[in-house]
């Protein structure tokens, strides 16, 4: 009885040392690595919509459509080029009237540009003398432009500037000056007078009310000179100094 309870013993201990060993010889499976997805290629990126209304309307010009209507204003020798355009419109009357505006505009900001100063506003240029005087007859066009929505019409023409005209503007020039010195000299010697009469009242009122009402004579006398100069003020911004 002893000896088979010694070998049953001797038998567990022996299955319990060879356990480990056996499960240290087994194969150890690595677990499989995580791997990320393979990136997207730029190629097969979906591209971003395109907003029709974005673009700009397509034009279309005729064939017969001169380069002149794009050339820059010549101010060199002796025959000054400004080349105007009505711009697209609907109908002939609104194109005639959007260029009648521009040759005025055109031909006022030209005697500015000569003169140096804001003289438009002291020589003027009807449209009859534009037309009759300052318009090249060889060179205007009338087309019509296709655009996207609609056909639109169009006006061109080309404003010239001779020695001629540049001498009349000097000579009206001139005769503005003239006039204006001749203003400024009233209107100095006016506000010289205006003064003087203001102050002698002033000295005459105080002296016939014994000065009794010498403060309020002061403020009306003070409130009239004011009055002087902002009168004065707004003559000088109308008169071309020079």
């Amino acid at each position: 009885m002893n000896v088979m309870l010694t070998l049953l013993t001797a038998s567990l201990l022996t299955t319990a040392f060879d356990a480990p060993a056996a499960q240290s010889t087994a194969p150890e499976i690595a677990a499989p690595e995580a791997t990320s997805p393979p990136p997207a290629a730029e190629g097969n990126a979906t591209p971003a919509p395109i907003d029709s209304a974005a673009l700009p309307p397509r034009i279309v010009y005729p064939p017969d459509r001169p380069s002149w209507l794009e050339a820059e204003p010549v101010r060199e020798g002796s025959v000054h080029r400004t080349y105007v355009s009505s711009g697209p419109h609907f109908r002939q009357r609104e194109c005639a009237l959007a260029l009648d505006a521009e040759l005025k505009r055109a031909t006022d900001e030209y005697v500015d540009e000569y003169l140096g100063s804001d003289a438009s506003q002291f020589i003027n240029f009807d449209l009859n003398y534009i037309k009759t005087h300052l318009l090249d007859p060889d060179l205007k066009y009338s087309g019509v432009v296709q655009f996207d929505f609609a056909p639109m019409r169009e006006e061109h023409r080309c404003l010239v500037f001779t020695e001629q005209f540049r001498s009349e503007l000097d000579e009206r020039w001139r005769q503005v000056v003239t006039t204006s010195r001749v203003t400024t000299t009233g209107v100095v010697a006016g506000g010289v007078l205006a003064l003087l009469g203001v102050i002698f009242s002033f000295f005459k009122l105080d002296t016939a009310t014994r000065g009794f009402y010498t403060g309020r004579l002061q403020f009306a006398a003070a409130g009239a000179i004011l009055a002087l100069v902002v009168a004065g003020v707004v003559v000088a911004r109308w008169v071309p100094w020079m």
